[in-house]
């Protein structure tokens, strides 16, 4: 009978330590799968955040490209309006060259001419 509850108490102890142990396993692989999950979320969170901010220098590229585009055009417009007011100028301010000297006989009347 000692022999028997000996047994039974070892079985029982035994029982407990393992439980202890599986205890403290699933508490350990629970720990890893929450530090798992929360670092997959991190990583999806950072992707998230990089793609968002590429997205937002894309976009500042293009409207940097538009604002480049639209300052050189003005400046095409200006120039342009500019040089039609130098030629408009010139043209209005240009000296004809005096005439040809000619025969006076002849550039009196030009029907005596050859």
């Amino acid at each position: 009978r000692k022999q028997v509850a000996a047994a039974a108490a070892a079985a029982g102890d035994a029982e407990t330590k393992a439980g202890a142990h599986l205890d403290r396993y699933y508490q350990v692989s629970k720990e890893k799968e929450v530090k798992a999950r929360a670092g997959k979320e991190a990583a999806d969170r950072a992707a998230l955040e990089a793609t968002a901010a590429m997205k937002a220098t894309e976009l500042e590229m293009k409207k940097s490209v538009v604002t480049y585009q639209t300052a050189v055009k003005k400046d095409m417009g200006l120039l342009e309006a500019e040089i039609k007011k130098i030629v408009a100028h010139n043209r209005d301010t240009l000296v004809m060259p005096p005439p040809v000297p000619t025969d006076p006989v002849t550039s009196s009347h030009p029907e005596l001419e050859p």
